[in-house]
């Protein structure tokens, strides 16, 4: 997808002037387990001293729990995001990046479906209980996949 900092300017743009308040690319590495991993995320952080701050998440796990994430909820749960990896067909993430076909993830829904309960126990369920509502994956062939997160449903 180009550079690191053309890749976290789009996954922004996602972002801007819209209703996503996060964006997380999960990149398609190719070896002989093909696996999605985290590769960059996006969220506007409410929080900080400017409400409209661009944070730009390091691939880094030293990050959690730092000071930085001590009152940032959305913060810290896409920090856990990055400690996640998905093997092709594996998990939500996985089963997009094979199909192709988008998925719908509403927090209103997770009790009906007990079939999706390991995918919400970790960071998953960090998300909704920092204020995720909605969580939409999209495939971005051949690349991996972008997963959109809103606090409105």
């Amino acid at each position: 997808m180009g550079s690191a900092n053309n890749l976290h300017q789009l996954l922004r743009s996602l972002c801007l002037h819209t209703e996503w308040t996060c964006a997380i690319f999960w990149n398609l590495q190719h070896r002989a387990r093909m696996m999605l991993t985290w590769e960059d995320a996006y969220y506007d952080n409410p929080v900080g001293n400017d409400s409209s701050e661009n944070v730009r998440c390091q691939k880094t796990s030293e990050q959690i729990g730092t000071a930085k994430f001590s009152h940032d909820p959305l913060g810290l749960a896409v920090a856990k995001m990055s400690c996640h990896a998905y093997s092709l067909g594996e998990g939500i993430v996985g089963q997009v990046a094979v199909t192709g076909k988008y998925r719908w993830i509403h927090a209103d829904n997770l009790v009906a479906d007990s079939s999706l309960a390991f995918e919400f126990a970790g960071a998953w369920q960090s998300l909704f209980s920092a204020g995720i509502r909605t969580i939409v994956v999209v495939a971005v062939v051949p690349l991996g996949v972008v997963q959109l997160c809103s606090s409105n449903k």
